[in-house]
């Protein structure tokens, strides 16, 4: 298994805005070792989402650590993949959110580097 980050998604939506629809600019997905973003992509977020793109940029992230959820931290706890504006949270092992960083903030560069 590998993750994959879809970006600058370009969803082919006859004109609507894309945001209206639900539609993400940004997905992470963990898939077979075999998938190809160049290729595989397009079929991924149309299977998903029901609408086509007209395109995308991808990054395969190849930190171990990564799960479907985001990056496991060796205490237990967790740093979700940001969200939809940017927003990363740090959570404890239990759960509980134990600290949020905002694209603006001074240090969240430091934590938006894991996913990277």
């Amino acid at each position: 298994m590998k993750v994959v980050r879809l970006y600058d998604i370009q969803w082919d939506t006859d004109g609507e805005p894309a945001d209206e629809l639900g539609l993400p600019s940004e997905i992470i997905a963990i898939v077979d070792d075999d998938f190809n973003p160049e290729e595989d992509a397009s079929d991924l977020l149309s299977d998903n989402y029901d609408f086509c793109i007209d395109g995308c940029s991808f990054t395969v992230l190849s930190n171990p650590k990564l799960s479907e959820t985001g990056f496991e931290l060796d205490d237990g706890g967790l740093m979700e993949f940001p969200d939809s504006e940017g927003t990363i949270r740090r959570l404890d092992r239990f759960g509980n959110c134990e600290e949020v960083r905002e694209p603006t903030d001074e240090f969240y560069r430091e934590w938006k580097a894991l996913f990277e």
